[in-house]
């Protein structure tokens, strides 16, 4: 199930996110969690590095990207 979020963010990453749409013909919506899960997988990777996560973070990234490809990100 998705659901529908709202965020004030700053003008350099709109601008940034407007640009990623226009190269990838994409909607905005898409290129925000295409970020936020890239994101996810960033901190994953930190935390872990640090010591402070298991690798299991990895199975919660693999969850969300079989969401994904099933149509309900």
């Amino acid at each position: 199930m998705t659901k529908t979020m709202s965020i004030r963010m700053d003008r350099e990453n709109f601008e940034f996110l407007n640009e990623l749409t226009k190269e990838q013909r994409s909607d905005l919506s898409k290129a925000v969690r295409d970020m936020v899960t890239r994101g996810r997988v960033l901190f994953a990777m930190e935390r872990y590095k640090k010591g402070e996560a298991s690798p299991r973070m990895r199975i919660i990234y693999k969850d969300s990207r079989r969401s994904e490809r099933r149509g309900n990100s």
